[in-house]
């Protein structure tokens, strides 16, 4: 797995986080720590974070203010989307 996510994300230009519908500290945390992850080890040209607004308690977290919280036009082409949605 670990592997198959380094070749997914060597090749990829475009990263998008995405997570869950009303957001805990679970995901937020885990959210902004694989985003700073590959912000650090990847650097992507395009890295974005989406989640709705959480409880304000986590917003002292590395990178919580680029959260993005709405989508825009340029945020609908990524290579990659990695989502926290859990399977069923």
């Amino acid at each position: 797995m670990k592997k198959k996510l380094h070749e997914l994300l060597s090749q990829s230009k475009s990263v998008a986080i995405i997570g869950h519908i009303r957001p805990d500290g679970d995901d937020i945390g885990s959210g902004l720590g694989l985003y700073n992850y590959i912000k650090l080890n990847y650097c992507p040209n395009k890295l974005k974070l989406f989640m709705e607004e959480g409880p304000k308690k986590f917003n002292f977290l590395k990178s919580a203010d680029e959260i993005s919280h709405k989508l825009k036009e340029d945020d609908k082409d990524f290579d990659l989307v990695i989502t926290s949605e859990p399977e069923e």
